[in-house]
C-alpha cells in the first residue's frame, strides 16, 4: 500500500473521523447518572435515557438544564458538565482508521489532528484512545491564541495555518480528512490543502445538504481509499 509521493502530511479532523464519539458521549452520560443517582436517588438509567432523548431531539447545549427541570435537581449545570467531561472511558478507533494511520507512519509521512470543542475534553480523547504515540501536531483551536485572540474553531484558516506551521509543510503538501461539509473544508481549501470527506454509513453527515465551496475535493465510506 503506498501514500501520495506528493502529499507529506495527513492531518485529520477526531470525532467521528478517526473514532465513533458516541464512546466518550455514553460514558459521560452514565457518569452524570451515577452521579444523580447518588445523590437524589432517582434511577440512573432513566437520567442517561433522558439525557440521550435530549441530545437526540435538541442537540446538546441545553440537556443538563433540562435535567434539572426535569427531575427538579438542586443541582449547578456546571457540575455536570464538569463530571461529564472528566469522564475517561476506554475508546477504540474506527478499523480504517488504525490501518490507515499505521500505514501513513511506515510510509514516514505526518501526521496532524485538528479538533473543535472544549479543549481538555478533546485532548483527553486524543490521549484515551493512544494517538500521541503516533501523531505530530495537535491543534485544539478552543486553546489557540493567536495575536492576543482566543477560541477559534474551523472552519477559521488559522487553525489550518496553526497545523502547517507546526508540521512544517506547506499547504500543497496536506491533506484534511473530515465527516463535516458545514465547516471542515471551505477553510482548508481556501489554503490550497486537499481535502477528502469520509461520509460513514449512518453518519451524522451522510445525507447532509453542503452549500457550494463547502464541500471536499473527495468524498469517500471509506478511510482505507487514501492508501
Amino acid at each position: 500500500m503506498k501514500l501520495s509521493d506528493e502529499i507529506k502530511a495527513y492531518i485529520f479532523d477526531l470525532d467521528y473521523t478517526l473514532f465513533d464519539e458516541m464512546q466518550f458521549f455514553k460514558a459521560g452520560m452514565r457518569d452524570v447518572g451515577e452521579y444523580v443517582f447518588k445523590k437524589y436517588n432517582i434511577p440512573a438509567k432513566d437520567v442517561y435515557e433522558f439525557c440521550v432523548d435530549s441530545v437526540k431531539k435538541e442537540g446538546r447545549g441545553k440537556t443538563f438544564n433540562h435535567l434539572i427541570e426535569r427531575y427538579s435537581l438542586d443541582e449547578d449545570v456546571k457540575k455536570l458538565v464538569e463530571i461529564y467531561r472528566n469522564t475517561r472511558p476506554s475508546l477504540e478507533l474506527y478499523d480504517d482508521a488504525k490501518e490507515v494511520m499505521d500505514a501513513i507512519k511506515k510510509e514516514g509521512k505526518l501526521i496532524g489532528i485538528i479538533t473543535d470543542g472544549n479543549a481538555a475534553v478533546q485532548e483527553a480523547k486524543v490521549r484515551l484512545l493512544g494517538l500521541f504515540d503516533i501523531i505530530d501536531a495537535l491543534i485544539l483551536p478552543d486553546a489557540l491564541v493567536i495575536n492576543g485572540e482566543t477560541h477559534f474553531t474551523k472552519p477559521n484558516p488559522v487553525v489550518y495555518e496553526a497545523c502547517l506551521e507546526k508540521l512544517g509543510v506547506k499547504p500543497e503538501e496536506a491533506v484534511y480528512i473530515g465527516d463535516n461539509p458545514l465547516k471542515d473544508f471551505v477553510g482548508a481549501r481556501s489554503l490550497g490543502m486537499k481535502t477528502v470527506q469520509i461520509q460513514r454509513k449512518n453518519g451524522m453527515f451522510e445525507n447532509c445538504e453542503v452549500k457550494e465551496g463547502y464541500e471536499a475535493d473527495f468524498v469517500t465510506e471509506s478511510l482505507i481509499e487514501l492508501l
